[in-house]
This record gives structure tokens, C-alpha cells and sequence, in this order.
């Protein structure tokens, strides 16, 4: 396993899913990505999350994902005043309260990325908080190849598919029809995601319309 690289904004660049569960910050109290570990029971590996933290819609949208079998969720940005990332960290910290194992937030189009963050492996991550891991490609996708990139993320957090219970995929970068028709097939839930009183409802049917019934969780408005 190489060496975490220390980066600005607390970014590393990782070669496998079990370095990015090691960034500073990110790992589960118990974990056994965290030295000194003891043996701990399932109650012990969840950090506290305080539910009055949470934006109620968040923690309601967590209960579901929690109580069901979807795993890899895509967050569809109904406009251009809607922001997916925003959404994901409450949602993970929601599904680690709930669950007790890690969330992950996949950044394809590193719009989190700061110009000096490390390159080199396959991906580079940081902790969002307590459980919440964020990981983004180590540079930019080309055009054209948005499917490509989302399949090798998520091919580096299947590595670890046991320590995790969901990932939620910021879709910024699928606009066009054909980019969100081929990452469908990647995905058990697609959420809509709008700015309240920002998101016109002509955007929000237009974006729900984009993805098949059986895939689309509803729409959630943030503030």
C-alpha cells in the first residue's frame, strides 16, 4: 500500500479504497482502518452524528436509503442553481448515524478540488466529516468519457464494498441526455435536486422525466 500523500484542503491521493477510509478524519471510532483498534461491537463504529444536526428532508431521504437495498445513489442537479454536493454530506452522515458504516461522496467533475491538490494513484479523497469520505478522479474527465470515469470510482470504493453503505454520485456533469442515459446503469436511485425558490418547476419536471421511474427517489429542494 503506498503512503498517504498530505495535501491543501486535507486531500491525498490514494491507490486503494482502503487509503482513502485512513484520511485524517474520516475514519469510524473502532474502525479497523484506525490503529489501535479493539475489538468493538457494531454500536461502538458509529460516530456521533446529533439527529437535531440534520436537515430534516436529509434525514428522512437517510431512513429510506437505510432501509432499503439501494447502495449507489446519483444526485441530479435539476438546474444551474442547484448544487448535488451540498446534499450528499447530510445524506452521509445521515446513512452513518443510522447505519454504522461509511458513506461515500464521489466527485466526478472535482468541483471540490482545490488547483494544488495532489496527483498520482487512481483517485484522491478527503474526510468530510466522521465517516464521510469525499473522493474525486486525480484529473479532469475528458469530454465524452463521463461514464468511463464514474465506473472506475466506483470501481476503486468496491474494493471496500463491506465497510460501506452507500455512495452518493454528484451528476453535475451529465447535462446532456446521452452522458445520464449511459451511467444509468450504474446506479439503484437517482435523486432531483433543486434550490428552493432558485429551481423552476419546468426544471424539475424536465429532470424527473430524464430518469426512469424505477431509479427516481423524488426530488428534494434545499435552501
Amino acid at each position: 500500500m503506498s503512503q498517504l500523500e498530505h495535501a491543501a484542503e486535507g486531500f491525498v491521493s490514494v491507490a486503494h479504497m482502503a487509503e482513502a477510509l485512513r484520511v485524517p478524519g474520516a475514519a469510524l471510532p473502532g474502525s479497523p482502518f484506525k490503529a489501535g483498534s479493539g475489538a468493538r461491537s457494531d454500536r461502538d463504529l458509529v460516530p456521533h452524528v446529533d439527529a437535531r444536526e440534520l436537515d430534516v428532508t436529509a434525514a428522512r431521504l437517510a431512513r429510506d436509503i437505510s432501509s432499503s437495498a439501494r447502495r449507489v445513489i446519483g444526485l441530479l442537479p435539476a438546474g444551474p442553481t442547484s448544487d448535488a454536493l451540498s446534499l450528499a454530506e447530510p445524506l452521509g452522515r445521515g446513512v452513518v448515524m443510522l447505519d454504522g458504516r461509511f458513506s461515500v461522496v464521489l466527485d466526478p467533475e472535482r468541483r471540490s478540488v482545490p488547483a494544488d491538490a495532489p496527483s498520482g494513484g487512481v483517485a484522491i479523497a478527503r474526510a468530510l466529516t466522521a465517516g464521510v469520505v469525499l473522493i474525486a478522479p486525480n484529473e479532469t474527465m475528458r469530454p465524452g468519457a463521463k461514464a468511463e470515469g464514474i465506473k472506475q470510482l466506483l470501481g476503486v470504493v468496491r474494493q471496500r464494498e463491506d465497510t460501506w453503505r452507500a455512495v452518493f454520485v454528484d451528476l453535475s456533469g451529465c447535462a446532456l441526455p446521452g452522458e445520464l442515459l449511459d451511467v444509468l446503469p450504474l446506479f439503484d436511485g437517482i435523486v432531483i435536486v433543486g434550490r428552493s425558490g432558485k429551481a423552476t418547476e419546468t426544471e424539475l419536471r424536465r429532470s424527473s422525466a430524464r430518469v426512469p421511474s424505477e431509479l427516481n427517489m423524488g426530488v428534494v429542494l434545499l435552501d
